[in-house]
This record gives structure tokens, C-alpha cells and sequence, in this order.
């Protein structure tokens, strides 16, 4: 039998409480991310939810060429949920995703080679 993989993801989704969370983070390298996300009702049969990330750094190691960073990411993205339940029996929901991924392309998952 073949090998298979599956892979679901859950998001949370518009519910009929206000609600609403932040978060940022700073690190190393001017490493900064910020979270946010709001749940607004619209009504008894509507909600929205929309949430939000961002993250950059400037890069982990330097070139000897023209002292330019190496690892410089900057990361953007949002999801907008829309709920209406027309009927007690049915529920719609329309949903938009964004992210916006740059960066030189080098990785950034280990420690920087720091020669003296």
C-alpha cells in the first residue's frame, strides 16, 4: 500500500463574542513580530473575525562584500472570516487569505558564523 499524508488545518472561526488579542515580540538582529487579531459580531446571524501577523529581521551574519546582511526576511499576512447563518440549519462562510513572503533567500534557522 502506498504511503500517504494528510494534512487539516483548523482555524478559529467567527464566533458572537467581541473579542480581541495582540501580541509583539522583539529578538536579536532586530527580529520583531506582531500578532493581532478581533472577533465583532454583526448581529444575531453575523460575525467577523480578521487576524493579522508580521515579522521581519534584518539578517543573522554580514558579507564580506559590501557589508550587506545575509538571512533579512520580511513576512506579512491576514485572514478575514465572514460568518452568516441565514437559517438555524445553515451556515455560509467566506474567507480571504493574504501572505506576502521576501527575504534573499538564505535561511535563518542557525546560529551566525561569528569568525574573530
Amino acid at each position: 500500500m502506498p504511503a500517504s499524508a494528510r494534512l487539516n488545518i483548523h482555524t478559529r472561526g467567527p464566533t458572537d463574542q467581541f473579542e480581541g488579542a495582540a501580541a509583539v515580540d522583539g529578538a536579536s538582529f532586530d527580529t520583531y513580530e506582531a500578532q493581532v487579531v478581533v472577533n465583532v459580531p454583526l448581529g444575531d446571524r453575523t460575525a467577523v473575525r480578521v487576524a493579522g501577523v508580521g515579522s521581519t529581521t534584518d539578517g543573522f551574519a554580514r558579507t564580506n562584500i559590501g557589508d550587506h546582511r545575509i538571512g533579512r526576511q520580511d513576512n506579512y499576512g491576514g485572514r478575514a472570516t465572514l460568518r452568516v447563518k441565514p437559517t438555524d440549519t445553515l451556515t455560509w462562510l467566506l474567507r480571504a487569505d493574504y501572505m506576502k513572503i521576501t527575504g534573499d533567500g538564505a535561511e535563518n534557522t542557525r546560529e551566525p558564523d561569528v569568525a574573530g
